[in-house]
């Protein structure tokens, strides 16, 4: 089992088949530090080139930088290449606008909660 410092991962089966939960722990997404670290621990999950199912949970997040947008549409192309999907749930009101005002909400499948971006693979 990996370690991470950056994130929370659980796997989650049902009738579409196996989702890796991602939970976000950092409140800030800002710091190059932080978001390298971040994109590492992300790519980690998708490595051995098998589609996967992945939700991100960005609740904890607060503040987002252009840089990790950069990392999150990369690691959505880079799922989507293999086969896999790319949801992201509990956006904070302020997150939320970022994408919107960035238009990347057309870009993302984005759910209101968990569950429900669970419910829609």
């Amino acid at each position: 089992m990996n370690s991470y410092n950056r994130i929370e991962v659980s796997q989650i089966s049902g009738s579409a088949g196996n989702v890796t939960v991602v939970q976000v722990t950092d409140r800030r997404l800002q710091e190059q530090a932080v978001i390298q670290e971040l994109a590492a621990e992300l790519d980690a999950l998708v490595s051995d080139g098998q589609p996967r199912n992945v939700l991100v949970n960005l609740g904890r997040v607060e503040f987002i930088a252009s840089a990790a947008l950069n990392r999150l549409i990369t690691y959505n192309t880079r799922i989507k290449k293999m086969g896999g999907k790319l949801k992201l749930s509990n956006l904070k009101p302020q997150i939320k606008e970022v994408f919107a005002i960035t238009r990347l909400d057309k870009h993302f499948d984005i759910r209101e909660d968990e569950s429900v971006a669970l419910a829609s693979y």
